[in-house]
């Protein structure tokens, strides 16, 4: 995985202070933001990919805000609307915070931390150059655990409560780190990206750079983080496959997903591969496109359907077919109240440009493919 810096000056960019704050809010409501910024060499950006968002041009510089990309970069016009064309990708905010108010993550200090980095200015959607990303996310780690052992609740949000920062810093040393890694795992340690934890007396007999060990140590103090089945003993039996019908399956794969989203799994590094419950939401919604279409009409709820529209676009690339994208558009109209700030309709356009080629032009005949991005 790589890091990109995304500079933001609110005096003249297109992203306000007020859409800031409204993505703030949303995460102290348990909510993801996913907005979209310009970025340079699109070409090398990955789904998956990091982000930091830091505010410049002002006397409260520093890292705001931290995420991942969610999806390919698209052209688009320019935000400065100059009439030439940039690439956007779309990023998750995970984490957000103010650095006149929490004292960390301020352009001082990232500026003896990281002097390759210009923390005033510059332009922005820029790659960090890998060693450089090691040593800014050993920082971030660090801080972020500070964060969370202070939490004031004006100027510091995650993406849940109760912890979230953990996988969340958990995630960074392990994709972001990979010298780290590379030395522990020449110590013969264990070093898979949940079982970091064990490692906490380790640091000291490897030669590194003091920011690393110190994270380390910060780390291994507040994590609690085991192997994914320590962690998450999940009895595939608790879906209870004799269920009759749909309506009762997806009810029983909920209250995993629920259980799941209450433990804070969704932030580890690896839940999405190897979640169970997540497994058997796609397969139960891909095994017969119409007994899905006609519980989309007839069943689901405005929180079932939040719920999977977080593998829409898992789902549409295995059942293939604008039906399905239809009945979910439906879907969304009909709770549109209920999923306001959910962003549902930019799931239910992954799911369309997720379609191959020859579906698609079954209603796009004379579309360009690459298809236009949403």
């Amino acid at each position: 995985m790589k890091l990109y810096l995304l500079r933001w000056n609110p005096a003249v960019s297109s992203f306000s202070s007020k859409e800031f704050d409204r993505g703030f809010s949303m995460l102290r409501k348990r909510m993801r933001p996913l907005i979209g910024w310009s970025v340079r060499e699109p070409e090398k950006l990955e789904v998956g990919d990091w982000g930091i968002l830091c505010r410049v041009g002002g006397d409260a510089d520093g890292i705001v805000a931290l995420g991942r990309f969610r999806a390919a970069p698209r052209p688009g016009e320019s935000w400065r609307k100059d009439g030439t064309t940039v690439f956007y990708a779309d990023i998750e905010i995970e984490m957000s915070q103010k650095p006149e108010k929490t004292g960390m993550l301020g352009a001082k200090a990232l500026q003896s931390i990281c002097p390759e980095i210009d923390w005033h200015k510059g332009s922005s959607g820029v790659l960090i150059a890998q060693d450089v990303a090691e040593r800014l996310a050993l920082h971030l780690a660090e801080k972020l655990l500070a964060l969370k052992d202070q939490k004031p609740k004006s100027a510091f949000a995650v993406n849940q409560e109760n912890g979230a920062e953990f996988p969340l810093v958990c995630g960074l040393l392990s994709q972001l780190c990979p010298k780290l890694l590379a030395d522990l795992k020449r110590k013969q340690k264990a070093i898979d990206a949940m079982e970091l934890a064990r490692i906490p007396d380790y640091l000291d007999e490897i030669a590194y750079d003091e920011a690393a060990v110190c994270a380390g140590k910060s780390l291994m103090k507040s994590l609690q983080l085991l192997s994914w089945e320590n962690i998450y003993p999940f009895d595939q039996r608790q879906l209870q496959p004799d269920l009759k019908t749909m309506k009762d399956e997806y009810a029983a794969i909920v209250l995993q997903l629920e259980d799941e989203n209450q433990k804070n799994l969704p932030e580890l590094p690896d839940y999405w591969e190897k979640s169970p419950a997540i497994k058997a939401e796609i397969e139960l919604f891909s095994r017969n496109l119409q007994e899905t279409i006609d519980f989309l009409d007839h069943d689901i709820t405005p929180e079932q359907f939040i719920w999977m529209s977080e593998v829409f676009e898992e789902i549409s690339e295995k059942l293939q077919s604008w039906a399905f994208v239809d009945a979910l558009q439906r879907t969304a109209d009909r709770y549109h109240k209920e999923c306001d700030g959910y962003c549902i309709q930019p799931s239910i356009d992954y799911a369309a440009d997720i379609l191959c080629e020859k579906v698609y032009r079954e209603r796009f005949p004379d579309a360009d493919f690459g298809k236009q991005s949403h």
